[in-house]
């Protein structure tokens, strides 16, 4: 009876980094006052104490002192990236909460420091976890899924993939389990090992995996749930109607030095569409995924499909692409901001203002200085 009393509750986890500190004190907030939890964990480097020990009814973990199989070194060592290690020592952290946290009960909630429930949200019905669905597609997650094991796949039409998710422990377990058996590893290596080494920036999906091991093999114990979402530019304006958003970092950043809004997130949105569902970009390889893009790659688009969205397509490319994808390109020179604007000009893609677009460069180079451990 105990253990069917603790099923209908859980706890919240929060795996934080210094990049979410503008947002976090938010996302708190409104999980505290919108989700029914037993406790709510904070995640993080205890260097990283000082900075929210003035947040209440909050427990933080040292995530260097918990008892995880594993230490972001580790992680570094077995990626190629190793700018990118961080991105997957959270998702790790995630999966092995109930063993780093053995105090956190049998179903906690994963809540990505970003994401922010604006309205009261059920995540348990009769011990059942209720999940969301989205609308991103990146292939070599299920590349990824397929390596770890032959049955993992994608089942569901839609994405896993929504900056939350409910793990079970005992289904987490049975999913380790069988891939460990499958590769004669413990599962945090085998993760790592079948990143393909034609994506490692974002090769893996925690959320896809365990969504769609969940629908596959449990589908009589999850609930798919159909939630009103989005990425929003800020929590105080026009989000009215939505359960939830996440306000990423990138954009969070960017609209400090640039009129930067919902209408300009939908707009990018709609543009990202465009590409990837272009006849341009279903002539690439098989292999070729977002993460692929380069400078030469979408000015090759640009001239291709959207010649007559000059301006746009310039700042498209500098938040959405730069931002999100190249963080670890910044590092090895690829974006150099003078290049571009000769790359654009030689194409006759004029930048107009070419001092704004310096200040967007500078802010975007800064996102992958603050991001630290959590890389977006």
């Amino acid at each position: 009876m105990f253990y069917l009393y603790i099923m209908q509750e859980l706890d919240i986890l929060i795996p934080v980094g210094p990049s979410d500190f503008t947002v976090i004190e938010d996302v708190i907030k409104y999980a505290q006052k919108n989700i029914i939890h037993r406790n709510l964990y904070i995640l993080t480097n205890k260097d990283n104490f000082p900075t929210l020990m003035n947040i209440s009814n909050v427990i933080l973990i040292d995530e260097k002192t918990a008892q995880y199989p594993f230490t972001l070194d580790d992680i570094k060592e077995k990626t190629k990236y190793k700018s990118r290690a961080g991105w997957y020592y959270q998702q790790l952290l995630k999966l092995y909460a109930f063993q780093g946290i053995p105090e956190i009960l049998p179903s906690y909630l994963v809540l990505d420091a970003d994401t922010v429930f604006l309205n009261p949200t059920t995540f348990l019905e009769d011990g059942k976890a209720c999940f969301a669905t989205g609308d991103e597609y990146h292939s070599p997650y299920f590349q990824h899924m397929s390596a770890l094991h032959p049955s993992l796949k994608k089942y569901y039409p839609k994405s896993g993939v929504t900056h939350h998710m409910v793990f079970q422990t005992h289904y987490v377990n049975e999913l380790m389990y069988m891939v460990e058996e499958h590769h004669r590893l413990p599962f945090w290596k085998a993760f790592l090992a079948c990143v393909s080494e034609d994506d490692p920036i974002s090769g893996a999906s925690e959320y896809e995996i365990y969504f769609n091991y969940m629908f596959h093999n449990h589908g009589d114990k999850i609930v798919v749930r159909d939630l009103k979402w989005k990425n929003a530019a800020s929590i105080d304006f026009d989000n009215e109607g939505y359960d939830y958003i996440s306000v990423h970092n990138y954009y969070r950043k960017i609209q400090v030095c640039y009129p930067f809004n919902n209408a300009s997130i939908e707009f990018h949105n709609r543009m990202e569409q465009e590409l990837f569902q272009s006849r341009w970009f279903s002539s690439r390889p098989s292999n070729f995924g977002p993460h692929s893009l380069t400078p030469e790659i979408l000015l090759d688009w640009m001239k291709d499909v959207v010649i007559d969205c000059k301006d746009y397509v310039i700042l498209f490319i500098l938040t959405d692409r730069c931002a999100h994808t190249f963080n670890n390109a910044f590092y090895a020179g690829l974006w150099n901001v003078d290049d571009f604007i000769a790359l654009c000009d030689d194409n006759l893609l004029l930048v107009k203002n070419v001092e704004e677009v310096r200040t967007i460069f500078n802010a975007i180079q800064n996102i992958g200085e603050l991001g630290l451990n959590y890389i977006i």
